[in-house]
């Protein structure tokens, strides 16, 4: 059985914390709506973060358990119940962003097409939109990313946050 060195778990720990830390950051500069669409960019290292750190915890995880499947109330089990809400929470709150902005952007997404601001869906433009409303669009996607990251690494600073023991522990009674 693999078990981590206290120093690498809490250098993922941290790298998790810093994820939700950034996310959070990038939620609040969304609402400046010119600001949201310059900062899209900035989700690359974020996500490619988020992806390291889920190799590490899938690998951990399959050398501890002995298997690949991970089943998402393996997290809460055994945590304090502000974990289990906290990770509820952000579920709902993607889950509503999510469906908020699908529902504003009739499915469609913002874009620049030779230089028009359109609303468009596969390929094919929607309709003509004004600065304001690519913006504003452009802004809530960003917002539903941030939420979706910050739930992401949620999931990854409680997994590492927890020592095999305790959830070993929680397993068995």
């Amino acid at each position: 059985m693999l078990v981590m060195n206290s120093t690498a778990r809490m250098a993922t720990w941290r790298i998790s914390i810093l994820g939700i830390g950034a996310s959070v950051v990038f939620f609040c500069l969304s609402f400046d709506y010119d600001a949201a669409d310059r900062l899209f960019r900035w989700m690359i290292p974020l996500f490619l973060g988020f992806f390291v750190l889920q190799a590490f915890m899938l690998f951990h995880h399959r050398a501890s358990t002995g298997t690949w499947r991970w089943r998402w109330n393996e997290l809460t089990e055994g945590k304090p119940i502000w974990v289990v809400v906290c990770y509820y929470m952000l579920m709902a709150s993607y889950i509503g962003y999510f469906l908020w902005s699908a529902h504003a952007s009739s499915l469609g997404s913002a874009a620049i097409v030779d230089g028009q601001y359109v609303l468009k869906s596969h390929g094919q433009p929607l309709k003509e939109l004004s600065a304001d409303e690519y913006f504003h669009l452009r802004s809530q996607d960003f917002r539903t990313l941030a939420i979706l990251l910050i739930g992401m690494f949620f999931v990854h600073a409680v997994y590492w946050y927890y020592p095999e023991s305790k959830r070993a522990t929680a397993d068995n009674t």
